[in-house]
């Protein structure tokens, strides 16, 4: 249990935002499964990202971590055949190893991916779906879409397929990173309500500046993607996080205060910059200065009513500052909260009401009945999901009395948050 004390005096602090772990995450892949020297320089390094590293080291990749930056030399498309492989809690590791498994080995071996118990109740069925269609060999091994899931060495060869992005936007991403290095030309097209759209850009984004051509369709979901292609390696700079820099954003706006996060690109892909404008509603003041992002909040927040399914990551930290704005905000195409780290809506629900709010849970996000004269501390148990509780901790800065179950689950993301939310008290 950890303990937050509420800020003494006004807030008025820089911080410097960890590395981007979309892009990191993306990095990592993309540069194991490239030819030759890759130089990462400032990635992540939190529990997702040492997974998938470990897990591309596995298939053969050859990885020399250093403070500031990864050295990866790749594989080449020549892949080792590992028996099995554990994408721990890592819901990027375990989408994304499906398609590359069937990239691995001379054909017909069999690879195993598992993960967590948590993971082991999260879908991957519409991807094992594209992926037969695709010549991929797959398959849930309970029968129930979910991992632990087997994959045919060298079975992805290519083709058409139609793959179901209401879930997850990880399977478009997992797919689109794979096939430019299968044997035959593809035709992909997302289907379904396709969330989280703007992962789906950095992967477009990266996977081309490693080499890839991909072709894309005027309305965003049908790509065409030549066989036989190949990544070469090269040194990449790792962005700031704006899934990070978002707390401190929602630090300034319940407190009144005032946090510049530095190390943004203003341009971003990444989905968390949206929550910008949407802080903008609420009340606060944003200032984008080059690289940094400045963010001052009102006497006053204004509810929220507004569609998250664009940034619903940061739904959570934008759901904690709701309970502190006066009035009914509702936040909606947030029905895959359901499928993270956590049930987020109900986890979000729960610790909403100890803090002092009233929410009702709908089928497709959260209503919640802010007041900042009723919130106050409570025990909150995040379930084991980060962004819970790096959200409710930041609530303790205004609210005296929070405390945090299993504060040591932030490391999936964010290994320092805690000593950098200490920077906040000046």
């Amino acid at each position: 249990m950890k303990d937050i004390a509420p800020l003494a005096h006004g807030l008025d602090a820089t911080i410097v935002a960890p590395p981007s772990k979309a892009h990191t995450l993306r990095a990592i892949f993309i540069s194991a499964l490239a030819s030759g020297i890759s130089r990462i320089a400032k990635p992540l390094y939190a529990q997702d990202q040492l997974v998938a590293i470990e897990a591309m080291r596995k298939f053969g990749a050859v990885m020399e971590l250093e403070d500031s930056s990864l050295t990866v030399e790749g594989t080449g498309r020549e892949m080792e055949v590992p028996s099995q492989v554990h994408a721990g809690n890592s819901g990027v590791s375990m989408r994304f190893l499906c398609p590359i498994a069937g990239l691995a080995g001379k054909g017909g071996e069999r690879i195993l991916i598992d993960g967590s118990g948590r993971m082991r109740q999260r879908p991957v069925g519409d991807l094992l779906e594209a992926l037969g269609k695709l010549g991929g060999g797959a398959r849930s091994i309970h029968g129930n879409g979910c991992p632990p899931v087997e994959i045919m060495g060298r079975s992805l060869r290519g083709g058409t397929a139609a793959v179901d992005c209401s879930k997850s936007s990880q399977f478009a991403s997992a797919l689109l990173l794979a096939l430019p290095l299968a044997p035959e030309n593809s035709e992909l097209e997302l289907a379904g309500n396709l969330s989280s759209r703007p992962y789906v850009g950095i992967t477009l984004d990266m996977a081309e500046k490693f080499g890839a051509k991909i072709a894309r369709g005027d309305d965003g979901r049908d790509f065409s993607i030549g066989g036989g292609q190949s990544y070469s390696g090269r040194d990449f700079a790792i962005e700031g996080d704006y899934s990070s820099a978002v707390f401190f954003f929602q630090a300034a706006a319940i407190s009144g205060g005032r946090v510049r996060v530095e190390g943004l690109v203003g341009n971003s892909l990444q989905a968390d910059a949206h929550a910008l404008p949407l802080l903008e509603r609420m009340g606060c003041e944003v200032k984008r200065n080059g690289h940094s992002v400045e963010v001052t909040g009102p006497e006053e927040l204004k509810p929220l009513d507004a569609d998250l399914s664009d940034c619903p990551d940061a739904s959570v930290t934008l759901a904690v500052a709701c309970a502190f704005a006066g009035g009914k905000s509702k936040l909606r195409g947030l029905e895959n909260l359901r499928l993270k780290e956590s049930d987020r809506l109900q986890v979000l629900s729960e610790g909403l009401n100890a803090i002092g709010a009233m929410t009702v849970v709908t089928p497709d996000g959260l209503e919640i009945s802010g007041n900042r004269k009723r919130i106050r501390g409570a025990a909150i148990n995040p379930h084991d999901d980060h962004r819970i509780a790096m959200a409710f901790s930041i609530a303790g800065l205004a609210a005296k009395g929070m405390a945090i179950e299993n504060p040591e689950c932030v490391k999936k993301s964010f290994p320092s948050f805690f000593e950098e939310m200490e920077k906040l008290r000046g």
